[in-house]
């Protein structure tokens, strides 16, 4: 099938369908469906813990982020999902940020707890995952990840690590 129309199909599945066709860092534009290849980072070691009892969709996400006791304007709506970032992770690894965090955490302050956990048990940086309801840890090794998945009894966890867009491809060729 050529390309452009599986990720035509893959983008009538869901917004972010087609980052999963190529795999890798990317830019994701739009709703997420035009995507842009990013450098590789290095391999990091990842703890995802999500809470069973909460769900977060994400058109209640993007509600709570407009959510604003001022007026906005169009283009002021506009101007600021023109920023946005659903999650933001510097070619080096570091500077993760995430623009769902405030407003949902302020609904699910238990996901605030979460990554606050996350830090004190030797993450380097914590996020909030997409829009949620998934909190991740980038930790030096799995070993330490493996280690503060203990603290987070009640929650589904998951020690997992980065890939790069090569292996991942090779991955995806051996799936089939």
């Amino acid at each position: 099938m050529p390309s452009a129309r599986l990720l035509e199909i893959a983008a009538s599945l869901g917004a972010d369908v087609p980052f999963f066709l190529r795999g890798g860092r990317a830019l994701g534009v739009n709703k997420g469906d035009e995507i842009y290849p990013l450098p590789d980072i290095t391999k990091q070691h990842l703890l995802v813990v999500s809470p069973q009892e909460i769900h977060v969709s994400t058109p209640d996400a993007y509600h709570w982020l407009n959510a604003n006791p001022f007026e906005l304007t169009k283009s002021a709506i506009t101007s600021k999902l023109f920023e946005f970032c659903a999650l933001c992770w510097s070619a080096q690894g570091s500077g993760l940020s995430n623009d769902f965090e405030r407003p949902v955490f302020r609904r699910h302050p238990r996901l605030a707890k979460i990554k606050r956990g996350l830090l004190q048990r030797g993450a380097a940086e914590a996020s909030l995952a997409g829009s949620g309801s998934a909190v991740f840890g980038v930790f030096p090794s799995p070993a330490m990840a493996r280690r503060a998945a203990v603290g987070f009894p009640d929650d589904q966890t998951f020690v997992c690590e980065t890939i790069s867009r090569d292996r991942y491809a090779r991955l995806m060729r051996t799936a089939e």
